[in-house]
């Protein structure tokens, strides 16, 4: 044999050799993939060629055992609002049925999760949490309204959401409502959905005086004191109309009823880090005096100091208030509830407005009253079973059960994703069209004592419209017993 065949036969015994031994080594150490690389030769007698090329072959080995997911239990507390649900009246009336049925579908999909459902009653769950707190042993997750998940922010014992929930969640939340629920600079809540409310009229009654054009449209709605002042004066004694505007000042209840107005003038009722009220400037109390001047001659119902809730919806029903402070469900069920109880007595047709506004000033964003979920601390919980706390919180406020909650609850959806879940229906879409172009405006809610300040309000608010205080002692006085409160 010559040299060069000697040569190409020994190169060609190495290569043999060495993918033998890639093989070998491939069996004894499985691997999910291995590559072989193959040298093949082609040998020429004149002169010796060496053709190289790479060959991908996968071995198939025995995949590595994954580790099993730890079993984590979940404690999850609710409200009793999901009680009859439109969407799935199979499951009936039973409270928490809902809830249980949400819980069951993740739980199929997340064997490693037991998720435990507690729902309650409104005054249940406002007794039994601070219970749980001071035993030790709250929920895990819960879901409540602002003015009480507030309280438990203040008190340092809810998990900051900030840096666990993903950015592209965050974007998607309208950011009015994630500054509402940002406490001390941490995301005590997840905003699920909101209440907001505008100004109700009855425009069967405008039509009967020859009037309609002395309300702006829903898709413009501008204008000001001024011109719902005229607005008042011109319809008094027409088409049965009594009063411009119904309200009560007896109770804390559409406490946002008189706030309009302060925001309106161009003013918030609290100071924006909640360290007291802030009606000690000229624009609050601007608000204050176009509200009295209203009452004083007659525009508002002069029992306004005393009347209930259902005093003000009787004398709209009654056709005798040309409008009033309100929300879609005012609009649409206490409508039907007020047809069917026989309180309709005067043509009806309900429409909505945003609050008239100082010359000055542009129109004040929406009063809304937020429900968030919320995640109290535990000392003994890993940061495992917090991650699967928030993948399940991620889950229940999720697209598709919060579209399916605001279905149910009539309430619109703090994420902008899930677009308007009741379609079709004009006063809804506009709601949520007014929130995304003027915002929200702040009850005072998220601040600390603001139940208390809240209920302390309307005495004031009674003395006023009594003459027993003029509007800037009203203010002053309002000031001066919520820095009592707070400081306690």
């Amino acid at each position: 044999m010559s040299a060069s065949r000697r040569s190409g036969a020994l190169w060609l015994c190495a290569g043999v050799v060495a993918a033998l031994a890639l093989l070998a080594s491939a069996c004894a150490t499985p691997t999910p993939r291995v590559v072989e690389k193959i040298v093949e030769q082609t040998v020429i007698v004149e002169r010796t060629v060496i053709v190289e090329r790479t060959v991908e072959k996968v071995v198939t080995a025995t995949p590595a055992p994954t580790n099993t997911p730890a079993p984590v239990t979940i404690v999850w507390w609710t409200d009793p609002i999901y009680q009859n649900p439109r969407t799935q009246p199979q499951l009936g009336g039973a409270l928490g049925a809902y809830e249980r049925n949400i819980a069951a579908e993740y739980m199929r999909a997340n064997p490693h999760v037991k998720v435990e459902v507690v729902a309650m009653e409104w005054a249940d769950l406002a007794q039994k949490a601070p219970a749980a707190i001071a035993a030790g042993n709250p929920p895990d997750i819960m879901k409540d309204y602002l003015a009480r998940s507030a309280g438990y922010a203040y008190q340092g014992l809810l998990v900051d959401l900030r840096p666990l929930l993903p950015k592209d969640v965050l974007d998607d939340i309208w950011p009015g409502l994630l500054k509402l629920y940002t406490i001390n600079g941490q995301l005590h809540a997840m905003p699920a959905y909101f209440w907001e409310q505008h100004l109700i009229y009855n425009r069967a009654a405008l039509d009967a005086a020859g009037l309609l054009d002395s309300v702006p449209p829903a898709d413009a709605p501008d204008w000001t004191f001024d011109d719902f002042y005229a607005l008042g004066k011109a319809i008094k004694g027409k088409a049965g109309i009594e009063y411009l505007y119904g309200m009560q000042v007896a109770s804390e209840l559409s406490d946002y009823a008189a706030q309009a107005f302060i925001w309106g003038a161009g003013a918030n009722v609290w100071k924006s880090d909640c360290s007291g009220l802030d009606l000690n400037n000229p624009k609050a109390l601007a608000g204050l005096e176009f509200l009295n001047t209203l009452y004083q001659e007659g525009l508002i119902n002069k029992d306004a100091p005393s009347a209930g809730i259902q005093d003000v919806d009787n004398l709209l029903f009654a056709g005798k208030a040309l409008s009033m402070a309100g929300g879609l469900y005012q609009q649409g069920p206490a409508v039907e509830i007020a047809r069917r109880e026989g309180r309709i007595k005067a043509p009806l047709d309900l429409q909505m407005a945003l609050y008239p506004h100082a010359k000055s000033e542009r129109t004040a964003g929406l009063a809304v009253g937020p429900t968030g979920f919320f995640v109290f601390q535990k000392r003994d919980r890993t940061e495992a079973q917090l991650a699967e706390i928030v993948k399940f919180l991620l889950y229940i406020n999720g697209e598709k059960w919060l579209r399916d909650g605001c279905i149910n609850s009539g309430q619109l959806p703090a994420r902008r994703s899930v677009g308007a879940p009741l379609a079709g229906d004009a006063a809804y879409e506009q709601a949520l069209r007014w929130v995304q172009t003027y915002g929200v405006s702040s009850m005072g809610l998220e601040c600390r004592g603001a139940g208390q300040v809240r209920s302390a309000m309307p005495a004031f608010l009674q003395a006023m419209f009594l003459k027993k205080m003029t509007p800037q002692e009203a203010a002053e006085g309002m000031v001066k017993k919520a820095a009592e409160i707070m400081q306690k």
